[in-house]
């Protein structure tokens, strides 16, 4: 991820580990926008590491693919990757302190830590969700196009003022 903000923040190398669910919180704060209750994002709001370096609390990355075929869990140096292949499941496991391109499949080797990471990867799942869009009955996988392009043109012309809000 590269961000170039002068006036709000220090050049500077960070080395934790973002998911994209992050940005729309982070944006949103950066931007100023407080939404009128709490809209229970995914991601977390990283403004205050991007502008002072503040460290995140530790916290484990969660993902999925398109129609939950697939889904993976960082936590700290390790990645747990599932994949399912209609009554099959693939299990990958990887140390990325000493394979950063995932090459190499640990899995076999690891079955507790494999067992600890799935257990995390199903609670991760069923948190999961859009908060927003069930509130209103509709599920729109955590994306809103429409705010993401307000929040990220107030961020790039300070004349403009956010008002979003979930409905966008």
């Amino acid at each position: 991820t590269l961000l170039s903000w002068p006036a709000r923040c220090e050049p500077r190398r960070l080395e934790t580990p973002l998911i994209i669910t992050d940005w729309m919180p982070t944006f949103c704060a950066l931007a100023g926008y407080q939404p009128r209750r709490d809209l229970n994002w995914d991601g977390d709001d990283l403004s205050a590491l991007l502008t002072t370096g503040t460290p995140l609390r530790p916290r484990s990355l969660y993902s999925v693919g398109p129609r939950e075929r697939a889904a993976s869990l960082r936590r700290g140096n390790w990645k747990l990757i599932v994949r399912s292949h209609g009554e099959n499941e693939e299990t990958e496991l990887f140390d990325l302190s000493v394979d950063t391109s995932e090459a190499i499949n640990v899995a076999g080797t690891e079955a507790e830590r494999v067992e600890a990471l799935k257990k995390e990867l199903q609670r991760a799942a069923a948190a999961d969700g859009d908060a927003v869009g069930r509130a209103h009955g509709e599920t729109f996988g955590g994306v809103f196009p429409a705010a993401t392009m307000v929040v990220v043109a107030g961020l790039l012309d300070p004349r403009w003022r956010v008002e979003v809000e979930a409905e966008a």
